[in-house]
């Protein structure tokens, strides 16, 4: 009755069966969809303790961190990272500032909805693995099958989760899903999503709002901050337009410096090495982050054929990240739009 590998079970096979019947003549690509997707839940249903472990282990390692004040180390470390090798990473790039710029609240909530929901299901999956209806001191779930297992907890999951809000965290997910996909697909759209970033961090450093202010009339200067940000919105959006692939690394290296500039400041104004009243807007801090930003993009600009050693190998799982994201969305994710179900 089920796909299986081994004895995992994922897929009813009459499903499978009945969209082929239904769309013959796209009989190959459903097979390819099917067994694509059974993969990729195969590998999620086989790596997910692995993952919570490694979750637990990052959450314990922030904990000890944060105790000893060095919680900012972790942006610090970032910060260099983005503004010296972010330019072979743009995909990953985009996506957090496509998602930071469209949607990062809802889906900051949306994920927070969705733990607190599988938090719940999973308490309910732990007192009913010691459930003994025949009081033989046997658990119920060491006397079925697998299969039946499987759906005992989809049944269980089912009822004890909030279904109108999994339901809006899941809405907000696939927009964001799909923003990130137009994204990447379009090399415009990539390029102006950073170009967008890049105005939006660099407008922190310039104080462009409070100069258009003075020389506005008295009736215009509430109009200030629009008019600050379009201009830089669009001279940004010129420049991208003009150096192409290099704003990626452009985007990566105000980021990145701005990123470490700022939480250097914090670290060190904790530790009492810097005075409290030192900021972003002080010129030292602006002269800093346009030294970093320079070094950072000028490194990248020098480098580009790939990272050095060590780092490539600190940075293989982004590296790998990266690559399947290209994998992807050049092969793999517009399969399904391309085929005509009419």
């Amino acid at each position: 009755m089920f796909m299986r590998s081994g004895s995992d079970c994922f897929f009813p096979r009459e499903s499978i069966q009945g969209s082929r019947k239904a769309h013959a003549s796209h009989s190959k690509e459903i097979d390819m969809i099917s067994t694509f997707s059974y993969s990729i839940l195969n590998m999620i249903f086989l790596s997910f303790d692995y993952v919570i472990i490694l979750i637990d282990y990052f959450t314990a390692a922030y904990e000890i961190l944060h105790e000893h004040d060095l919680a900012d180390l972790f942006p610090i470390v970032f910060g260099l990272m983005l503004c010296f090798f972010g330019c072979h990473y743009l995909m990953l790039v985009t996506i957090l500032e496509t998602v930071r710029m469209l949607c990062w609240r809802e889906l900051v909530t949306s994920i927070h909805t969705l733990h607190h929901n599988y938090q719940i299901a999973m308490e309910s999956s732990r007192k009913d693995d010691f459930i003994d209806t025949n009081g033989n001191k046997i658990p119920n779930m060491q006397e079925i099958s697998r299969q039946d297992l499987l759906f005992q907890k989809l049944s269980l999951f089912m009822k004890t989760v909030d279904v109108v809000e999994v339901r809006s965290a899941v809405r907000t997910l696939a927009t964001a899903y799909f923003s990130m996909i137009a994204a990447l697909r379009l090399k415009m759209a990539r390029y102006l999503a950073l170009a967008l970033s890049s105005a939006h961090t660099i407008g922190k450093s310039i104080p462009l709002e409070s100069i258009l202010s003075e020389h506005l009339p008295p009736g215009s200067k509430k109009w200030s901050g629009i008019l600050a940000d379009t201009l830089l919105n669009v001279i940004c959006m010129i420049l991208a337009i003009f150096i192409g692939g290099w704003v990626g690394g452009l985007n990566c290296a105000i980021r990145g410096s701005h990123m470490f500039v700022q939480n250097m400041i914090t670290l060190s104004q904790k530790k009492g090495l810097l005075m409290d009243n030192l900021n972003l807007s002080d010129p030292k801090s602006k002269v800093l982050m346009v030294v970093v930003a320079a070094t950072g993009f000028l490194w990248q600009v020098s480098h580009s054929s790939g990272l050095p050693f060590p780092i490539n190998i600190v940075l293989f799982p982004l590296t790998l990240l990266e690559w399947l994201l290209q994998i992807v969305v050049n092969r793999w994710i517009f399969l399904l739009p391309m085929m005509n179900f009419s």
